[in-house]
């Protein structure tokens, strides 16, 4: 998701490992074993190999983008519940204050 919202930010759709290194707060072979991990899902590919393989250039797949608006979704709706859920208990908070007096 962080990947998705740094190409987003910054208007484009392939990057390398060295992008990710301040974003996420890794280092680069943390950040590549991530990236592996996305790459064997299928979420992820490198449309350019390097020699240098902090070098590489990677480009989210249609299914990694499908799965971030999925992950979106679940999260609005949790989020939306969460917000319910506050508001009810601040509606029973203030009917027992009301009560108490």
């Amino acid at each position: 998701m962080q990947i998705s919202i740094f190409l987003k930010n910054n208007n484009t759709s392939d990057f390398k490992v060295i992008y990710l290194e301040n974003l996420l707060d890794e280092d680069k072979r943390s950040i590549r074993y991530y990236l592996d991990k996305l790459i064997s899902l299928y979420y992820i590919n490198k449309s350019q190999e390097s020699t240098f393989p902090f070098d590489n250039i990677y480009k989210v797949t249609e299914l990694g983008k499908n799965f971030v608006e999925k992950l979106k979704e679940s999260y609005h709706k949790v989020y939306r519940r969460l917000e319910n859920d506050i508001r009810v208990m601040k509606d029973y908070m203030n009917r027992q204050n009301k009560w108490r007096r």
